[in-house]
């Protein structure tokens, strides 16, 4: 009896990945999962959810354009979501739940996801040594202040030794927590490069148009602000909050409107450990406003340990070639 059970179970688990599989579009020889529908999307969530490895090694791609909601967020004059410019009433919206640690490679194609009402900390909660590429998120909202998470991204609220790139969002995006940015909320270890933000990020410290904080980043390359981003504490900038180390940031613009409560706040950067990082061909258009250290690109850069001579010698030619 108890064998016959387990036959049962068994079937029960292979039909359920079998149902799961057929909805989404699954080449099993190449690990490939083909997302075409709302369906699509949230059957690979919950496959990721409940995968330990976090799809290691798995390809999702996009394969259409998908709405969750038929609606767009905005943001009122105190700072308040609206949905269709009304107040926001959450049974009458789709809500969708966060995908856990990723793994693997996720290439948008440059279809967009629209109408996200989020909670979580961005599509992707979570970047581990994984590729997200090509994803453009429209007339959606991520609002984590209720939960006062750290880390919030539209695309996601953490990447750790990943590369995201080609990334665009027309999202808003609300915390009441530090590290939030447009499309990331925190990167280590790992690339950012061609992502755009056009949507309204809200934070309260550390808080960045594209990233909200960098930690030994590879590079921050042909990134994009042209969004609001708005904080009520320290460390605002309209590309990233600030820099840590070893962090190659180029060819990356701010049009976008920048302002604090608090300080450190720049066009770029709130802050730029000048010693131990490379900035070059970067440009601020937005205006920029805070309490102190304020400035057009950085709002503060600062020089540790005993590098101050290269480092100076690195801020001349920068304002040089700024001076252009």
């Amino acid at each position: 009896m108890k064998k016959l059970s387990s036959i049962i179970s068994v079937i029960i688990c292979m039909a359920m990945l079998i149902s799961i599989t057929a909805v989404v579009g699954y080449a099993s020889d190449a690990k490939t999962y083909y997302i075409k529908s709302i369906d699509d999307l949230k059957a690979v969530a919950e496959l990721i959810n409940n995968d330990e490895q976090g799809f290691a090694n798995a390809t999702l791609e996009l394969t259409a354009d998908i709405k969750l909601n038929d609606g767009g967020f905005t943001v009122g004059e105190n700072g308040e979501p609206l949905y269709n410019g009304e107040e926001i009433n959450e049974s009458e919206l789709i809500t969708f739940e966060q995908i856990s640690e990723f793994r693997g490679t996720f290439n948008g194609n440059n279809h967009i996801i629209s109408g996200i009402y989020c909670k979580g900390r961005g599509l992707f909660e979570k970047a581990s040594g994984a590729v997200i590429k090509n994803v453009i998120i429209k007339n959606s909202l991520f609002d984590t202040r209720s939960l006062v998470p750290e880390k919030v991204g539209s695309v996601c609220g953490e990447a750790i030794d990943s590369e995201i790139s080609g990334c665009k969002s027309f999202a808003t995006v609300l915390s009441s927590a530090d590290k939030v940015g447009g499309i990331v909320g925190y990167a280590e270890s790992s690339a950012i490069d061609n992502c755009r933000n056009i949507g309204y990020v809200f934070g309260k410290g550390c808080v960045g148009g594209v990233v909200g904080e960098l930690a030994s980043t590879e590079k921050l390359t042909n990134c994009l602000n042209k969004g609001t981003v708005a904080a009520t504490g320290d460390y605002v900038g309209g590309i990233v909050s600030k820099i840590g180390t070893e962090t190659a940031i180029d060819c990356c613009a701010n049009a976008g409107t920048v302002s604090s409560e608090g300080s450190y706040v720049g066009g770029i950067a709130g802050e730029i450990l000048l010693d131990k990082n490379t900035m070059s061909n970067c440009y601020n258009s937005g205006s920029v406003s805070g309490k102190d250290n304020v400035g057009g690109m950085a709002g503060s850069l600062y020089i540790s340990g005993d590098n101050h001579d290269s480092a100076i010698a690195e801020f001349i030619e920068m304002k040089r070639e700024l001076d252009r």
